[in-house]
């Protein structure tokens, strides 16, 4: 038999070693630091099931809920941050995109205190062409390794 899958996290966290870095080296441009990846998808693409997928994928994984906040308490974090898992994330909204893939609209800073810290946009590319899915994550949450936990 399986072994039960592990509740969800939720609540405070210490920042691993690679977050607190990041927020020392990085300060207030924290908020810039992304890893993203373009994916072609089906022609017949539903797109309310691709939403819904995305929706399981954030319930799923703890870091994808994570918010980062200013703390004040230098005892908790020498960083001044407080990692916080959120029980549930807000729906993440699909973005759709007619444009230019050079317009693309998700590659701005991430709001590391409300999150989401994954954006996904659909990009209908005209006809003939397949449609691409662009995912961008926040890297306080993802890494090499983690995006293919995330893409299986």
């Amino acid at each position: 038999a399986a072994a039960p899958a592990p509740e969800a996290a939720a609540g405070a966290a210490p920042l691993t070693p690679i977050q607190h870095w990041l927020f020392e080296a990085l300060g207030e441009r924290a908020g810039h630091y992304a890893q993203a990846l373009t994916a072609q998808l089906p022609d017949d693409l539903d797109e309310t099931a691709l939403e819904d997928a995305l929706n399981d994928l954030v319930a799923h994984h703890d870091a994808l809920r994570s918010r980062f906040t200013p703390d004040e308490d230098a005892a908790a974090d020498p960083a001044g941050v407080r990692w916080h898992i959120a029980e549930r994330a807000p729906r993440l909204e699909l973005a759709r995109h007619t444009g230019p893939e050079t317009d693309t609209p998700h590659f701005g800073p991430f709001d590391l205190a409300r999150g989401p810290l994954l954006r996904a946009v659909l990009h209908r590319r005209g006809p003939g062409r397949a449609p691409a899915l662009h995912l961008a994550v926040h890297h306080l949450v993802v890494d090499g390794v983690s995006w293919r936990l995330l893409l299986e």
